[in-house]
């Protein structure tokens, strides 16, 4: 058996890039206003309603749940646009489903990342 001859690269690698530092004071190119689209007559959006004061209360005890463990959903959440929703408001969404016939779901508006409520 014949030893392999191992090849050398025949360029030197290439240096690692600099980083990119952004200059203070010069003003970025902003985005065209997109015209808002009303998503709500799809028929694959579930319809979203806020929930009252006195009926979240209900929910909870319900639920055996409080205001944090429920599940959340951005404020700028396309489908909860249209209520002008508040941080910590109950939003119930309903969904057609092929077995339940409907199903319920509730979730909190929050600023869009988990650790915010």
């Amino acid at each position: 058996m014949a030893a392999k001859k191992i090849k050398a690269a025949k360029k030197a690698p290439r240096p690692a890039r600099k980083a990119v530092t952004v200059k203070k004071g010069v003003p970025r190119a902003r985005r065209p206003m997109l015209p808002q689209i009303d998503i709500r007559p799809h028929q694959l959006v579930p319809t979203h309603e806020k929930v009252a004061e006195k009926e979240r209360t209900a929910i909870l005890e319900r639920l055996f749940a409080s205001l944090k463990e429920v599940p959340r959903i951005s404020i700028k959440d396309p489908g909860i646009r249209h209520l002008e929703p508040k941080l910590g408001d109950l939003i119930r969404i309903s969904r057609k489903s092929p077995t339940a016939g409907r199903t319920v779901y509730y979730r909190v508006v929050s600023q869009g990342t988990v650790s915010n409520v």
